[in-house]
This record gives C-alpha cells, sequence and structure tokens, in this order.
C-alpha cells in the first residue's frame, strides 16, 4: 500500500468525523495532537501544523493541511519531497518513496517535470471566495507581516491565468509555483509568472499527467514541463544510474532540479494516489551541504520556515533555528553543523528585529 494513496482515503474518511478538532484529528491520523492546533486568527480552521518528531510518512505529508469546522471542507497539504534512498538513507520516508515510485515504473512509467523555484501557492475557494495557501500558512499571511504571497499570486493569476480562478471554484485545488524577481532563491526569475505544478482534485487524489494537461488547456494554464521520462521495471542500482544522468542533464538545462511523479493507479486497484521524488543537481545539492551557503539561501529559508509559524512560536528563537536547521538537512546530505546554526541563529534574529 502507498503512503500517499493510504493517505488521501483517510482524508476523504476525516470528512466524517463528528468535529474538527486537535484531538478527533490526531486520533484519526494517528499522530500526536500536538501536530494539529486551532489558527491563532482564524477560529473555524484546526490545521496541521508540523511533522511528528519521528519523520513519520503521515507528518510530511499531512503537514499544511487545513481542516475548516463549519464547512467541514477539507484543504490538503502539498508534501515535502524528499530525494530517495541514494541521497537520504538515513530518512524512512525518503526510501519508502523511491520505493512507491519504482513500483510504478512497469505499469506507467515515470515522468520528469522541471522544479521551479519559486512559493509554492495552492488556490482553493472558501465560501464563494478565492483564497492563497503557501505550505503551511493560509491566504499567504502572516501576523508579523512577511512577504504577501497571496497578495502576489492573486495579482499574477488575475492578470495572466484567470482560468485558475474558476478551477478553484469548481473544487479542485490548483498548485502552482509562483515566480518573482523579488524572491531570493537559488535561481533567479526576471518577471512574475505562476506554473502549475499539481492539482488536487475535489476528493483529495493528486491529478495524474494526462488529466493536469487537460485542465491546463481548459482553464488557460502553463504547466510545468515535462523534461524527461523513464518507463519499464528495472533493478534500483539502473534507476540511481539513471537519476544521477538527470542530474547533469538538469545543469545542462541551467535548471534547479526535477520532479520525478507517477501514478499508483494500476498498482492500488484503481484508487491510487501520485508517488513524487525530487532530482536536483549536484551543484545546487554542494551550496546546500556548504557553510558558506550564501546569506539570501538562508534567508529564503528562514522566511519560509517562519510563514508557517504564528506570533509566539516566532519568538522562540531557539525553535525556530532547529526548523530551519531541519529544513536545510531535508535539502543536503550531511547535518548542520554549530557553525552553520549560528549564522542562522544570527540572521534570524536580524530578521526579527526589522523594522
Amino acid at each position: 500500500m502507498s503512503a500517499y494513496s493510504d493517505l488521501y482515503r483517510r482524508i476523504q474518511s476525516a470528512e466524517a468525523l463528528p468535529a474538527f478538532s486537535p484531538e478527533t484529528l490526531a486520533e484519526h491520523f494517528g499522530l500526536p495532537q500536538d501536530c494539529f492546533a486551532a489558527s491563532q486568527d482564524d477560529p473555524d480552521l484546526v490545521l496541521c501544523t508540523r511533522r511528528h518528531a519521528d519523520r513519520s510518512a503521515e507528518g510530511y505529508l499531512l503537514k499544511g493541511t487545513f481542516f475548516f469546522r463549519r464547512t467541514r471542507r477539507i484543504v490538503r497539504a502539498y508534501p515535502k519531497i524528499l530525494y530517495g534512498r541514494q541521497r537520504q538513507p538515513g530518512m524512512p520516508f525518503a526510501v519508502q518513496a523511491e520505493v512507491e515510485l519504482l513500483s510504478c515504473l512497469a505499469s506507467g512509467g515515470i515522468l520528469f517535470e522541471e522544479k521551479l523555484d519559486g512559493v509554492n501557492i495552492r488556490v482553493y475557494a472558501r465560501e464563494g471566495s478565492i483564497r492563497f495557501a503557501t505550505r503551511q500558512r493560509h491566504d499567504g499571511s502572516n501576523p508579523l507581516g512577511l512577504q504577501p504571497w497571496g497578495e502576489i499570486a492573486r495579482r499574477v493569476l488575475q492578470a495572466r491565468y484567470p482560468g485558475a480562478l474558476a478551477l478553484a471554484h469548481e473544487g479542485c485545488v490548483p498548485v502552482f509555483e509562483l515566480l518573482s524577481p523579488e524572491f531570493a532563491g537559488a535561481i533567479r526569475y526576471s518577471e512574475e509568472d505562476a506554473v502549475l505544478i499539481d492539482v488536487i482534485r475535489s476528493d483529495h487524489r493528486f491529478a495524474d499527467r494526462a488529466e493536469k494537461e487537460e485542465l491546463a488547456a481548459r482553464h488557460g494554464l502553463r504547466a510545468a514541463r515535462v523534461v524527461s521520462r523513464v518507463d519499464g521495471a528495472q533493478p534500483a542500482h539502473e534507476f540511481h544510474k539513471a537519476l544521477r544522468g538527470l542530474e547533469h542533464y538538469a545543469h545542462e538545462l541551467g535548471i534547479e532540479g526535477m520532479v520525478a511523479k507517477a501514478s499508483r493507479a494500476l498498482a492500488d486497484g484503481g484508487r491510487g494516489d501520485q508517488v513524487f521524488l525530487k532530482v536536483k543537481t549536484e551543484e545546487l545539492r554542494r551550496l546546500h551541504r556548504s557553510v558558506n551557503l550564501p546569506d539570501r539561501i538562508l534567508r529564503a529559508t528562514i522566511g519560509k520556515v517562519a510563514d508557517g509559524l504564528g506570533t509566539p512560536d516566532l519568538a522562540d528563537v531557539a525553535a525556530v533555528v532547529d526548523l530551519v536547521a531541519e529544513d536545510l538537512e531535508e535539502d543536503a546530505e550531511t547535518r548542520v553543523g554549530p557553525e552553520l546554526r549560528e549564522r542562522i541563529d544570527h540572521l534570524y534574529r536580524a530578521w526579527l528585529d526589522r523594522d
């Protein structure tokens, strides 16, 4: 059974819970209660706010899911995508995701889409109005005034891709990578844009590539391009060779990397979900491993982590540094050492003291 497929079914069954509360959701999903919290600025909302310390599949896939009490609406999270066992052998879910992906080779193949270095934005309808969310924050808001991701997303989509709003009104949750020259990521972009990377259907399952292309064409959206494909059953070592080749290919294309995606529908009796794995160029992975990681990358990571926290959590400097280090380690192959942690601490304190 796929962790992805199992999760979307459990999200479906959560709709029948008598109430959405941290207690009932924790019991339903088998996670500690502190993984869920009522929103500080929206009493109707309960969020899955953090992964469990054991880094289980449920934590990686559910973190950032929204549960609206009154309307019984659930907005599924976009998963944290890992590298697999070759790059992250000590992370059980990274290994599990690769095993699930390999099982799709014989039944339907694996597509590799371009990986973009922007801000992940979900677009959803709530009681007739369009809302925007980052990986963890509803409406892209933050009480201390981080970048107004929701405002930027609304501006770009209304001007260039109004069909995205219609798709959200149909009950889907289109997921975009929001690009802007203002963002301080590893890859710089010359203009604002929004690229459709996935669509979460109204039944909480990810649309496969064919359905995503059909929805993008119907609504006038720009879908992430497919840059490679692997077909046919093969042993893990041959698959790892293919991944290394794709890392070099991504470098030649001048892109950050690729995201491997495959549908588990055939393997899971027609009701399977999409499986993900990340491929990044060696240059960028080396950059993230380095103690000399540029300040702009650290600030961008601090911003993304802080974007998912409320005011009381932001005041706990040590805890925020831990979260930033964890996020960086998930994009690296070594642990964040004391020297780099000290730099993160310094930059975060400067961020807190900004005007």
